[in-house]
């Protein structure tokens, strides 16, 4: 028992390690700005604004895409702009000056600021594109007012003379660092300047930029943002670890040992005496007049905490996903479409507790025939199995929806290759689930047990008999050969897939994101189909067969990071890259 715990929490390790590095790496490439780039080239190249922590930062260069900035909260548009500071004394906010036109009102904004400020802004274009016009040789420290007076006006500064040089003051960066409670916003639409107290709130000013495109499931800036995303993506892990539970649970045939079932309340057995009248209740059951006859006590003991621990797993995801979700309707932090999305699935879980225990009954009735062992139905193992594997799909795509409002777009060329992955990957992910959905009839029928030869079923390669049952669709449910020759069928074609994904993408333009998550989920369907060989060849060992299960979860989780990251960008991005811009 040991030997089999070791190698399923290996196994569970190696592919949340997996995916814990894939997630990472995706992350660093959807945004340039999680940290200040070093590579100006990589800045020109992205347009877009630069954020300086502790710093204020007017950015002029065009903002082309939106995205959100570490430790910020940012919503940048072509034209517009509005940023959130992190909670700290000095202020980190990106500023877009509205192209080609000089708004007195906001100069009339910087000169106050400038006041409060106390002193003069500090050119920092450390990483511009345009950096080069700040060398060692020139000053550093130019006065805004001497920008100001600048624009326009003829002035022999060193302001007009990076008027001449640049062509525009809408490509210069100019930081300081202020201490301010309010902060002043222009605002797309007047121009009007606009004082908001939180900067956690700061995000929520740029409505009338969210109506165009960029739909926020989470309000009051990034570190909500970051709290309802860590929430969801604990949440999508422990549906994981109930998976993975499951299967134990069912491999060590400990499904049947509760008899009854309490939507409340519930302990364990706490005395020998109680220990006595649960193991006499299960003795009553089929399974252990069949199968489990003469067994001990304390191997009673064994398969009734399996099921236990499964059962009270499931009630404490319960409470953990409650408990946060109030708090976070209570702040105010979960728009109206999260939370009828979050409902829906809290709901569906509510009812899965439900759904297991309407498979457990079917277990617990006499089989049909005296030679039948007693076991689940599999129509409802294979609802259970759904039900989890839809949980799942909808909190990890929340989550993703979450932290990454807009795919991966920083050019027309990335988005038009994303689309083309997106009509193999789609179909992909359909045949990964529908293949998921076909082991769970494995498992339901005992498929697993016959037939231990591969490539061949036995002697042939199609048995003769999966056809025998009446009605003929019976036989794609509960024939045990048909069963098993699906389930191959459906994983060499899922192989198949994945590698024609692959190979089909390699030589398109995309972004690194994708190119990253499409090799992982081929690697992660290599060892999936080397797992389920293995299994199979083995006779369903315990080990093997929860590190199949938890690895048809883990390659679902790639191909569901895959779909996201190849959606479709929202209308006011694609209007703000760069081939765009051009052609208008």
């Amino acid at each position: 028992m040991l030997f089999t715990v070791t190698h399923i929490y290996c196994y569970t390790f190696l592919s949340l390690l997996s995916l814990s590095l894939t997630l990472s790496r995706t992350r660093r490439r959807i945004t340039l700005l999680r940290r200040p780039p070093s590579d100006r080239r990589r800045l020109a190249a992205a347009s877009c604004s630069f954020v300086a922590r502790g710093s204020w930062v007017v950015a002029a260069v065009p903002c082309r895409t939106p995205l959100f900035a570490r430790g910020s909260s940012i919503l940048l548009r072509r034209g517009c702009s509005v940023a959130a500071a992190p909670s700290s004394p000095s202020v980190s906010h990106t500023l877009k000056l509205v192209e080609g036109r000089k708004d007195n009102m906001v100069m009339a904004w910087l000169q106050r600021m400038m006041t409060k400020g106390g002193g003069n802004f500090v050119s920092t274009v450390t990483s511009s594109p345009h950096s080069r016009f700040f060398s060692k040789s020139s000053n550093p420290y130019v006065g805004i007012l001497e920008f100001l007076n600048g624009i326009g006006k003829g002035v022999k500064s060193h302001a007009a003379k990076l008027e001449s040089e640049i062509g525009d003051f809408n490509n210069l960066l100019v930081t300081r660092t202020l201490k301010l409670k309010k902060l002043g916003i222009p605002c797309k639409h007047g121009h009007h300047v606009a004082y908001i107290r939180s900067f956690s709130r700061m995000a929520s000013a740029g409505g009338a930029g969210q109506k165009e495109g960029l739909k926020l499931l989470v309000t009051a800036g990034a570190h909500a943002q970051k709290a309802v995303g860590i929430w969801l993506f604990g949440s999508a892990a422990w549906v994981f670890s109930m998976v993975v539970l499951g299967g134990i649970t069912r491999l060590t045939r400990s499904g049947l040992s509760m008899t009854d079932w309490k939507f409340t309340g519930n302990l364990p057995p706490l005395s020998d005496k109680e220990w006595l009248h649960e193991f006499e209740k299960y003795q009553q059951s089929p399974e252990y007049k069949r199968v489990n006859k003469g067994m001990k006590i304390e191997d009673f003991k064994f398969i009734y905490w399996m099921e236990y621990a499964h059962r009270m797993w499931g009630r404490a995801l319960g409470v953990m996903f409650a408990l946060p979700y109030s708090y976070f309707l209570h702040k105010g932090y979960i728009t109206l479409r999260l939370g009828l999305r979050l409902s829906a699935l809290f709901a569906l879980g509510a009812g899965q507790g439900f759904i297991g225990w309407w498979m457990v009954k079917s277990g617990l009735e006499e089989p049909p025939s005296e030679y039948s062992q007693p076991r689940v139905s599999p129509y409802r193992l294979a609802a259970h199995l759904t039900s989890a594997f839809a949980i799942y799909s909808g909190l990890l795509w929340t989550a993703l929806s979450v932290v990454m409002p807009e795919p991966p777009s920083e050019s027309l060329t990335w988005v038009r290759g994303a689309t083309k992955v997106k009509r193999l990957a789609l179909p992909v992910g359909l045949l990964v689930g529908l293949t998921a959905i076909s082991g769970a009839f494995v498992a339901g029928n005992d498929a697993g047990h016959a037939f231990n030869t591969f490539p061949k079923m036995g002697d042939a390669w199609i048995p003769d008999d999966i056809f025998e049952m009446k009605p003929l669709i019976r036989n794609f449910f509960e024939n045990t050969s048909t069963v098993q020759l699906d389930h191959r069928i459906l994983a060499t074609a899922t192989l198949v897939s994945v590698c024609a994904l692959w190979w089909s993408t390699r030589k398109l333009e995309i972004h690194p994101a994708v190119r990253s998550v499409i090799g992982s989920a081929l690697g992660i369907t290599a060892l999936q189909v080397t797992l389920g060989v293995s299994t199979l060849l083995s006779y369903v060992p315990v080990s093997l067969g929860t590190a199949h299960q938890a690895g048809a979860l883990t390659l679902m989780t790639f191909m569901l990071l895959l779909n996201h990251t190849v959606r479709k960008p929202s209308l006011s991005l694609l209007k703000t890259l760069p081939q765009v811009v051009k052609a208008n």
